[in-house]
């Protein structure tokens, strides 16, 4: 869908009637492996369609997930979240095979995040922008290769909240950016084409001999670490603020079946370049790719995040019959986490992929699947190798047929919001009852004050 005032523009909306996003905008996409013979592929969206959206659970997360083809088929997720003063961001994050676009066996899934985010408008008006804006993707490395990513977009527009019946509010335009850019030297490297079409064209790249490391946004604590009883310890450095809350689901033929809403992170133990035991928290930031399945073996569903840079967290979700109620519950956590450097700035011997898998009982954050299960409080899980994961703000369902939002009914709670929301009938109660209590003594004394009057009149 492509208004008036932007022709020859590629739509998108999600879903097809009655839109909670709309996407309007002209874009290329170029995909660079890098190293003494790059090899560049260029797209555009103009076969691109939508594979699926979230019109967002709490009100402040929305996303829509493009699926383009070749010569460069990737996954393109736009994640759209709102701060406090309602102002929306959009964040990208693209999937992609290696193997699959240059041939070149570098098989598995490759992800890349934009460096930043891009500031659109208030979430009750759409986003309009002409002006052509390059976006930066952080730099990918594989086990064999480093790929680089670049979208351009321009003659765009946005909306991702508050639409009236699938109808765009009046737009928001953005600031023209008018800087300076300094003169950079730049060196012609000749580069071969993959062999996509079978032509063997060349193209000339040209390079600057510039490199910029981003500033990114992240969830990590400083890290503690444990001293020997007996001897003295520095204070322990506050945890940071608790991560973002955001949503996440999985899709498969009828629709979403996983939708989860919730703040993740980890505290990681590991050795210290002095061999001291220490830990740090990681938290899942805001800039994630993640992807599930309905028909898992085992009758099984799961949920796969992937976040920084080789960080993998795979939920599973299984069901089970108690007593001929169909019930969901958490059986697995599987994470892959990266102890490098960059997070664990004193870590002794880093870890490129460090496997922690953990499987649960039936008991665990369990729910029907007529409902849903909740924990507003911090939920702990315990992994192995004394790894922890907590949850804020939890609320998730599993086994779903196109879910779009949680059902106010059939919700199982977690114990530390049970005692919580008891505590006001009691604290009502216990009042009440120091009410009746007064009253029937202050009633007591004034009989008896009565009936002394009385008395002294005879």
């Amino acid at each position: 869908m492509c208004i008036n005032y932007l022709q020859g523009c590629k739509g998108f909306q999600y879903p097809e009637s009655a839109p909670c996003i709309i996407v309007n905008m002209d874009a290329t996409t170029q995909l660079t492996q890098l190293g003494s013979e790059p090899l560049e592929v260029t797209s555009s969206l103009d076969s691109a369609k939508v594979d699926i959206g979230f019109c967002g659970a709490n009100g402040s997360t929305s996303n829509i997930i493009l699926q383009t083809t070749a010569p460069l088929p990737a996954r393109i997720t736009l994640l759209f979240n709102k701060d406090v003063q309602s102002v929306v961001f959009m964040d990208i994050t693209a999937t992609f095979n290696p193997d699959v676009i240059f041939n070149n066996t570098d098989e598995g899934n490759q992800v890349v995040s934009d460096i930043g985010n891009t500031r659109l408008s208030k979430d009750t008006s759409s986003y309009k922008c002409d002006q052509q804006q390059s976006i930066s993707f952080n730099k990918k490395n594989s086990s064999m290769f480093e790929y680089e990513f670049k979208m351009t977009i321009s003659n765009v527009v946005i909306q991702a909240f508050n639409l009236v019946n699938g109808t765009l509010s009046e737009a928001e335009e953005c600031a023209a950016d008018e800087t300076t850019v300094a003169p950079t030297s730049t060196e012609t490297i000749e580069t071969t084409q993959p062999d996509v079409t079978n032509t063997g064209s060349t193209t000339k790249i040209p390079t600057t001999d510039e490199t910029t490391v981003p500033a990114t946004t992240s969830f990590i604590s400083t890290p503690t670490e444990t001293t020997p009883e007996g001897t003295s310890s520095n204070p322990i450095t506050p945890r940071p603020d608790d991560p973002p809350i955001q949503s996440y689901f999985a899709h498969g033929e009828n629709g979403t079946c996983v939708l989860i809403q919730c703040g993740i992170q980890f505290e990681i133990n590991y050795n210290t370049t002095e061999q001291k035991k220490a830990s740090r928290v990681i938290g899942v930031p805001e800039r994630v790719n993640f992807d599930g399945g309905c028909n898992q073996p085992n009758n099984t569903q799961s949920l796969q995040i992937q976040f920084y840079d080789n960080w993998d967290l795979r939920l599973t979700f299984s069901r089970f019959d108690d007593q001929g109620r169909i019930k969901f519950y958490l059986s697995d956590i599987d994470l892959t986490a990266n102890l490098s450097k960059e997070l664990f700035p004193d870590i002794g011997n880093p870890i490129l992929r460090q496997n922690i898998k953990t499987t649960f009982a039936t008991d665990t954050i369990t729910a029907s699947t007529d409902g849903s299960y909740r924990c507003t409080k911090e939920a702990a899980f315990l992994l192995k190798d004394g790894t922890v994961m907590s949850t804020f703000n939890l609320q998730y369902a599993a086994f779903q047929k196109n879910i779009t939002d949680f059902s106010e009914s059939g919700i199982s709670e977690c114990s530390s919001d049970v005692e919580t929301s008891s505590v006001i009938p009691i604290a009502v109660g216990s009042a009440l009852g120091g009410l009746i209590v007064i009253v029937l003594v202050a009633y007591a004394i004034g009989r008896r004050c009565k009936e002394k009057g009385d008395y002294d009149t005879i």
